[in-house]
């Protein structure tokens, strides 16, 4: 079965606020994505409902402005529920995967990063989505347990398929769903011209197959998602065994290079507290933050506008270029390296290239490390 569905490229366009980060559209390969639920009306600090959908509609507002909101309650039941299985699931790939997994001493074909979301981060994703409720929490957000496998080499995917696929085989990853994202194929008279596959075809070729084997799913699970932002990655949701889920993203070296601060730029952008350790590049980023118009004059309106469609360009290029280059440890395209920026474009965005983002980050670990 072909996986990715290339040759049928109809497509249908998804509600935008499904992802607030791009302009999303899926192959008809593939399932639409769902729009979150609404279910109970049990609230955040006994604030009534109508009030807590109305701060969360508000998007100029901070993520400091919702902070009073979030109590530590309800995130800490969350937390507390979703961990063992997360444990008991990082544990199980550390068994599959002992041969292939980087340590602190030597550098393999993949390193695993993992975690469970801060009882704020859950609280903060809760209230903008609407859920309200200890079960419609753990329902919907599905990624409160991450798991994302950097592949660092060549064999790296191919490692990260076969062993993923015994661990489908021994019921150990339940999977209920796949996107894989991707920068839309250049097309012409039907015809693609270029394509921006960020992991070799084949392997998410057998990857595919071996779903169909061992899960034997009565749906389709699998969807090619066109990320206009210019990420590209594998995203799986697994269920566990209690109910809880994890998402599990697998992408390049290269990819993973880029998306780590690139998401700063985002976070910052549209009021998202980014963490108290990165206070300083949060920062620096500040003038990146989205401005409410009706206190703006038509001349800042603008040059927000014009910083914003910038950096926007710049990311993307980033990131076609982290296809180019998979396994490049330190290779972000620079500003002064863009091909797509203008003169003009270079100079207003000198202060957030990647590298320098990287460096900002690396500080604020330090220092937070010191402390």
């Amino acid at each position: 079965m072909n996986v990715l569905g290339i040759s049928n490229f109809n497509k249908v366009f998804v509600n935008p606020n499904n992802d607030s980060r791009s302009n999303i559209v899926t192959t008809n390969f593939g399932l639409k994505l769902n729009n979150p639920l609404n279910k109970d009306t049990v609230c955040f600090k006994g604030v009534k409902k109508a009030v807590v959908e109305d701060v969360a509609k508000q998007t100029k507002k901070t993520a400091g402005d919702l902070k009073d909101l979030i109590t530590t309650d309800l995130e800490k039941k969350v937390r507390k529920k979703v961990t063992p299985a997360h444990k008991k699931f990082v544990a199980d790939i550390k068994n599959y995967f002992k041969n292939e997994l980087s340590t602190d001493d030597e550098k393999k074909s993949i390193t695993l990063f993992e975690r469970v979301k801060t009882e704020f981060s859950i609280g903060q994703k809760a209230i903008s989505r609407g859920w309200y409720t200890k079960n419609e929490i753990l329902e919907n957000m599905r990624d409160i347990s991450g798991i994302c496998f950097v592949i660092e080499d060549s064999k790296g995917f191919s490692s990260f398929v076969k062993n993923f696929s015994e661990m489908m085989k021994h019921s150990k990853a339940n999977i209920v769903e796949v996107e894989y994202l991707r920068t839309p194929p250049v097309i012409k008279r039907g015809k693609i011209l270029k394509s921006y596959n960020s992991l070799p075809v084949s392997g998410l070729n057998k990857l595919k197959d071996n779903i169909d084997k061992y899960l034997t799913p009565t749906q389709t699970l699998w969807k090619d998602v066109d990320s206009v932002a210019g990420y590209s990655g594998l995203h799986i949701t697994v269920k566990h065994p209690d109910g809880n889920f994890s998402e599990v993203q697998i992408m390049t070296r290269g990819m993973h290079s880029v998306k780590d601060p690139e998401n700063f730029f985002y976070k910052v952008k549209n009021n998202k507290v980014v963490g108290k350790k990165y206070k300083m590049l949060e920062e620096y980023l500040k003038p990146l933050r989205k401005g409410d118009p009706g206190t703006m004059t038509a001349k800042q309106i603008n040059e927000q506008k014009t910083l914003h469609k910038a950096l926007n360009k710049y990311t993307q290029e980033a990131y076609k270029y982290a296809i180019h280059n998979p396994f490049g440890h330190t290779k972000i395209l620079s500003v002064k390296d863009s091909k797509d920026l203008t003169s003009a474009e270079k100079v207003l965005l000198a202060r957030y290239d990647l590298n320098l983002i990287v460096d900002l980050m690396n500080c604020c670990q330090k220092s937070a490390k010191k402390s």
